[in-house]
């Protein structure tokens, strides 16, 4: 049976920065974590939010571990794994967390493989952080090259068949450059990011043009859709 709390853990030597606030994911709502939680449903939603500070780094030799990963979706503990990569760079992490919710708001219309599409969304931007301590920056090239590689490896120790894995390091691979013709995942996963960076770069703001663009730049109905949305509702008009 899975649990929810880490079995391995002793209050009797926590701090008080052990107990924090987070904000839900898929609604925006506050919740309240304790370092041992892995996960809390969100009062808000309802929804199942894994605790952003979990690293799973101890499975590899806790004796709780069968216990704790019991029920741990792939998702699940590619977001433990990538909050463990981007370190204190919360954009990144937010970036990577909303980018999924796009791509799985998209996927509810478009025929993808979910599991590809996930992994994907939160694994397109995993090679940031490597390519800024090697090169100095993180042009899309250095990303592309170093993200795979990251990626597979990510993926490999969660157990994640080569079939998949291969899929979702393609995409990582070149998710900047689309070619005229992809998968049908790559395109999910490609507008959720698309329309992640038209939210952080302001582009809802007045803009007369923003539907012809939004028709232009999104590969899959289900995107444009999305981006209508999400986009266009928010628009004011100057």
């Amino acid at each position: 049976m899975a649990i929810h709390q880490c079995p391995g853990q002793n209050r009797m030597f926590w701090k008080s920065e052990d107990i924090f606030d987070a904000v839900c994911p898929h609604c925006g709502a506050g919740l309240e974590f304790w370092k041992d939680d892995i996960r809390r449903e969100c009062s808000s939603c309802g929804k199942t939010v894994v605790n952003p500070r979990l690293n799973l780094a101890c499975a590899q030799w806790c004796r709780y571990a069968d216990q704790c990963l019991e029920g741990l979706t792939l998702e699940d503990q590619l977001i433990a794994t990538i909050k463990e990569v981007f370190a204190d760079d919360e954009r990144l992490f937010n970036r990577a967390l909303q980018a999924l919710e796009h791509a799985k708001r998209i996927l509810e219309s478009e025929k993808a493989d979910a599991r590809v599409v996930v992994a994907a969304a939160l694994l397109f931007n995993v090679g940031i952080p490597a390519a800024g301590r090697k090169f100095g920056d993180a042009s899309p090239e250095q990303q592309h090259a170093e993200g795979s590689p990251i990626a597979g490896e990510i993926l490999r120790r969660l157990g994640v068949e080569e079939e998949t894995i291969g899929r979702v390091c393609e995409i990582v691979g070149h998710h900047h450059f689309p070619r005229t013709e992809e998968p049908r995942e790559f395109d999910v996963v490609y507008d959720g990011g698309v329309l992640q960076n038209w939210i952080e770069s302001g582009l809802p703001n007045w803009n007369p043009d923003l539907e012809r663009r939004i028709n232009e730049s999104f590969r899959t109905a289900g995107g444009r859709r999305l981006a209508k949305s999400v986009l266009l509702r928010n628009m004011s008009t100057p």
